[in-house]
C-alpha cells in the first residue's frame, strides 16, 4: 500500500477516533465538548499514551517518525514526553509522599480538582452546618455549572494529544509502575472505589469501557494484555494506512492480522 500523501500524526489519529462521537455543535456550528467529556479524555488517553510506551519502549525511535506534525520540530518528542511524565510523577510524590496507586489519582482526580475547587473530602466530609443531603445538592451543582462548560474543540483536541504523548512517554520510562497502577484499578475489584464513584456519578472503569467502545467480555474492563492488543492494533491500523513499510520493525503484522479477521 502506498503511503497517503496527507498523512496526519499518530497521537491525532489515536485521539479522534475516541473524539470524534463526542464531539457537539452550538447552533451556529462550533464544535466543543464539555468539560467532563474533556477531563475524561485526558486520563484515557494518557492511559493510551503509557499502555503504547510500556509496550514499544524499545522502538521508541521508529515511533518517534509517526509522532511528528509536518511544519513543526518535533524532534525530541519522545524525550519530552519522557521528561513531562517523570516532572508529573515527582511533583505527585512530592505532595502524597508517595507513587500514584491508580491512574485516576495520577490524572483523573487532580485536573478534576483544578477544574472544580473541590476534594474528595468536601465531597464526603460530615458536616456540622448542614444536612448530608443539602450538602449533595450544593455539591452537585457546583461539579454540574464547572464540568458542564462548553469546551471548543480546537482547545480541547491538542491538550488531549498532549496528555496522549505524555502518557507514552510515562510509560516507557516507568513501565513497572504504569502496569501497577492499570491492574489496580481495571483488574482489581475495588467496591470502595465504584462507591465512590456511583455516588458522584462518574464513570467506573466499566463504563469508560463501554462508552469508548473497549471490547469487555462479561461486561468487565479490559485487562492490560486485552487493552495491549487493542492499542497495538488500532497503532497497526494507522501504520497500514501511512507507513506500511514499518508494520514489521515495529511488531505489528500480527495485531494487523487480527483486525483484517475481525478479532480485534
Amino acid at each position: 500500500m502506498a503511503k497517503k500523501k496527507e498523512c496526519i500524526s499518530l497521537q491525532g489519529f489515536l485521539v479522534w477516533i475516541l473524539l470524534k462521537s463526542l464531539v457537539r455543535k452550538t447552533l451556529i456550528g462550533k464544535r466543543y465538548i464539555h468539560l467532563a467529556t474533556s477531563l475524561l479524555l485526558l486520563q484515557v488517553e494518557y492511559e493510551t499514551g503509557a499502555v503504547l510506551g510500556r509496550a514499544r519502549r524499545d522502538k521508541l525511535d521508529i515511533l518517534k517518525k509517526m509522532l511528528s506534525i509536518p511544519g513543526l520540530n518535533f524532534a525530541n518528542v519522545i524525550k519530552d514526553s519522557q521528561e513531562a511524565g517523570k516532572k508529573r510523577l515527582d511533583e505527585f510524590k512530592k505532595e502524597h509522599m508517595d507513587e500514584p496507586e491508580t491512574f485516576g489519582d495520577f490524572i483523573y482526580w487532580p485536573l478534576w480538582k483544578k477544574a472544580t475547587g473541590l476534594t474528595l473530602d468536601d465531597l464526603f466530609r460530615p458536616s456540622d452546618i448542614e444536612t448530608r443531603e443539602r450538602m449533595r445538592k450544593r455539591l452537585s451543582k457546583i461539579i454540574q455549572n464547572k464540568l458542564g462548560v462548553k469546551v471548543p474543540l480546537e482547545e480541547a483536541q491538542p491538550l488531549i494529544s498532549g496528555f496522549l504523548l505524555e502518557g507514552l512517554g510515562f510509560g516507557s520510562t516507568f513501565p513497572e509502575l504504569m502496569e501497577k497502577m492499570f491492574k489496580n484499578v481495571y483488574e482489581k475489584d475495588d467496591e470502595e472505589l465504584w462507591r465512590i464513584s456511583r455516588a458522584l456519578g462518574f464513570s467506573t472503569p466499566e463504563d469508560i469501557s463501554r462508552r469508548v467502545g473497549l471490547p469487555t467480555p462479561g461486561g468487565r474492563p479490559p485487562t492490560l494484555k486485552e487493552q495491549e492488543e487493542l492499542v497495538l492494533g488500532t497503532v497497526a491500523d494507522y501504520v497500514s494506512q501511512y507507513y506500511p513499510e514499518l508494520l514489521d520493525s515495529l511488531d505489528l503484522s500480527y495485531y494487523l492480522h487480527l483486525i483484517e479477521n475481525e478479532k480485534l
